[in-house]
């Protein structure tokens, strides 16, 4: 945990990429807290177990695969709605988020937006998709308070 100002901290946790040294980060500013979690796949036991019970207010969290299935394997460096979703489901099972904290899916990639028919996703059909799943996919210029 490293202090920023007087108000802020960083805490810097490893993600599983394609390069070891790759982080993800819980941003802690005025009582606040984000979780920042891109470029990584799902986490790693011992990085669920330092997240328990942070009571995280916001999740920014890697979609870069988009409407494509995430394999269940750890390896794959990004996920897609699908293993946002259970991401989502373990943070509130294990007391890192809420069911009301914020859920958003970024960092989504353009090739990843259309499916195994050959169906483009656009940023509407991403909103349809999630409707009702406690997650809402970014979009450029995106702004959300926490």
């Amino acid at each position: 945990r490293t202090q920023i100002d007087e108000n802020t901290f960083v805490t810097m946790y490893p993600a599983i990429h394609s390069i070891d040294d790759a982080c993800i980060y819980l941003i802690e500013r005025g009582g606040r807290k984000l979780f920042y979690m891109h470029d990584s796949c799902m986490l790693k036991e011992e990085v669920l177990k330092a997240l328990e019970g942070d009571n995280i207010d916001m999740f920014s969290i890697d979609a870069t695969m988009g409407v494509r299935n995430t394999p269940e394997n750890q390896n794959v460096h990004h996920m897609g709605f699908d293993a946002v979703l259970r991401m989502r489901k373990i943070f509130i099972e294990r007391n890192i988020g809420r069911e009301d904290s914020t859920y958003v899916a970024n960092h989504i990639c353009i090739h990843a937006c259309t499916d195994e028919n050959g169906k483009m996703y656009f940023h509407e059909d991403m909103e349809k998709l999630l409707e009702g799943t406690g997650v809402m996919p970014s979009y450029d210029g995106m702004s959300v308070d926490i």
